[in-house]
């Protein structure tokens, strides 16, 4: 039987496979990491900071701001009673 190159060429390509397979093993690794990165934790703000930034952010008006603020001052805080400005 003919044996070409006397089979030197097949430990090239088994080289080449494994060199290839580690590469994409790598590669989906790091993809991995990027794509599923964990979010940072939310800050805690207060209320009043909250409103300020709504109102920075053009979302309410100063009216809105001022009506908010003064039912805040005037309202004892309640953790389990949620106000949303509408």
């Amino acid at each position: 039987m003919m044996d070409w190159n006397d089979g030197a060429g097949v430990g090239w390509v088994a080289v080449c496979v494994g060199v290839l397979g580690v590469l994409l093993l790598a590669v989906s690794v790091v993809m991995m990491r990027l794509l599923y990165r964990p979010t940072p934790p939310l800050q805690d703000i207060g209320p009043e900071e909250a409103l300020r930034s709504r109102f920075a952010r053009g979302e309410i008006d100063a009216e809105k701001l001022d009506r908010a603020l003064t039912v805040l001052a005037t309202t004892p805080s309640d953790p389990t009673r949620s106000a949303h400005l509408t």
